[in-house]
C-alpha cells in the first residue's frame, strides 16, 4: 500500500523507495516550474521544468538568436526531443549568442541538463503560461529548438499570448527559456 502525503509517495515499512511526485506549477529540482507530467517515466524522463524568468540575469531578456542561417538536419518537434535538438544546434555553433549553447550553459539548481525547448516542450510552456513567471512582453515569441524546414534560414518560435507558432529568421533576437527533463528530485 502506498500513501500520498503532500506530494510525496511513501512506501510503508519494507518499501525501499521514496519518490517525489510533482504537480504542474511545483518548483522542480532545478529551481524552475514544472510545466508537464507525462504520467510515467519515458525514455527522456517524466517531468519538464522551465527555467525561472530571471535565468539569464534579468526578466526574460530578448538576447537570443536561433543560430547561423545554414541548415541543421534532423531537429525534431515532439515533447522530449530538446536534448537531440540542442546537441544539433551546438554542433553547428557553440556560440553563446545562440539558443543551444545558452540553454546548455545554464546551471539553475546546480543542474547541467538544461536544453533549448522543442516545439512540443514550448507548447507546454504556452499551455501553462501562468507557471512561466514574469514575461517581459506577451507579444514576443519564444524560440523552440526546431528549424522551420530543411535548408531554411528560419526557426520555429511560439507566442505566449495566443499560442501562435511562428516562422522566425534565425538571426533575429527574441526570447528563449531553457527546459530540463527529470524523473525525480535527484536528477
Amino acid at each position: 500500500m502506498k500513501i500520498a502525503i503532500k506530494g510525496i509517495v511513501v512506501q510503508p515499512k519494507g518499501g525501499a523507495s521514496i519518490q517525489t511526485i510533482y504537480n504542474i506549477g511545483d518548483t522542480g529540482p532545478g529551481g524552475g516550474k514544472v510545466i508537464y507530467d507525462a504520467g510515467s517515466i519515458l525514455s527522456w524522463g517524466r517531468y519538464i521544468e522551465v527555467a525561472p524568468d530571471t535565468w539569464s540575469g534579468g526578466i526574460d531578456q530578448m538576447d537570443f538568436k536561433f543560430g547561423i542561417s545554414s541548415s541543421i538536419s534532423g531537429t525534431l518537434s515532439s515533447i522530449g526531443t530538446a536534448v537531440t535538438n540542442t546537441d544539433l544546434l551546438i554542433a553547428q555553433s557553440s556560440s553563446t549568442l545562440y539558443i543551444g549553447k545558452s540553454a546548455r550553459n545554464y546551471t539553475g539548481g546546480g543542474k547541467t541538463n538544461w536544453q533549448a525547448p522543442s516545439p512540443g516542450d514550448l507548447n507546454q510552456c504556452w499551455l501553462n503560461v501562468a507557471q512561466m513567471g514574469t514575461l517581459n512582453s506577451f507579444s514576443y515569441a519564444y524560440w523552440s529548438s526546431q528549424e522551420y524546414a530543411a535548408n531554411s534560414a528560419f526557426g520555429n518560435s511560439q507566442t505566449m499570448t495566443n499560442g501562435q507558432v511562428n516562422i522566425t529568421f534565425k538571426g533575429q533576437t527574441t526570447y528563449m527559456r531553457p527546459v530540463r527533463y527529470f524523473t525525480n528530485s535527484s536528477n
